[in-house]
């Protein structure tokens, strides 16, 4: 094993779940990817995808959960944090799609440390519904309370820089 600032990931130990699907009616019935990053108060926050029964599993949303060991998960409650905005996003009843997507985030914290930002996968309002894919966004300023924000990436192929 190197020494030094760098250590590869290259020993791995199984620890067992750190926290699994909550009962109906959560909107944590799946679990999907997440985020994790360390709170100012030395915790560590978990941001991860769930989906419900409710809505045949359709609808996607984050949901958070903590541990102060890096071992002992808990989570807050059965109910999302962060939801997808019907003003920018497409919903699951628009039918464009099967699903509604707002999943695979992101979290970090704002370049001048006063939040954190969002950044989730996501599908716009508009355009042909091969298109609608985006980023994004919500922030948070406590980790606790998020906004979501029109995407941070437009539609369309002329759109990438």
């Amino acid at each position: 094993m190197e020494s030094g600032p760098f250590v590869p990931l290259v020993a791995w130990r199984v620890v067992g779940e750190g926290f699994g699907p909550s009962d109906a009616p959560a909107f944590d019935y799946t679990i999907w990817t997440g985020s994790v990053v360390r709170a100012d108060d030395g915790t560590w926050d978990m941001f991860y995808t769930g989906s419900s029964r409710t809505q045949q599993g359709l609808k996607q949303r984050v949901g958070p959960a903590t541990f102060a060991d890096l071992s002992t998960w808990r989570k807050h409650g059965r109910e999302a944090l962060v939801s997808s905005d019907g003003r920018w996003y497409e919903q699951l009843g628009d039918r464009q799609w099967a699903d509604e997507a707002w999943r695979n985030l992101w979290v970090f914290r704002d370049s001048d440390g006063d939040g954190w930002h969002m950044q989730i996968t996501a599908r716009a309002r508009t355009d042909p519904g091969d298109q609608r894919g985006v980023i994004g966004h919500a922030r948070s300023h406590d980790l606790l309370a998020w906004e979501v924000m029109p995407p941070l990436s437009a539609l369309g192929p002329a759109s990438v820089t």
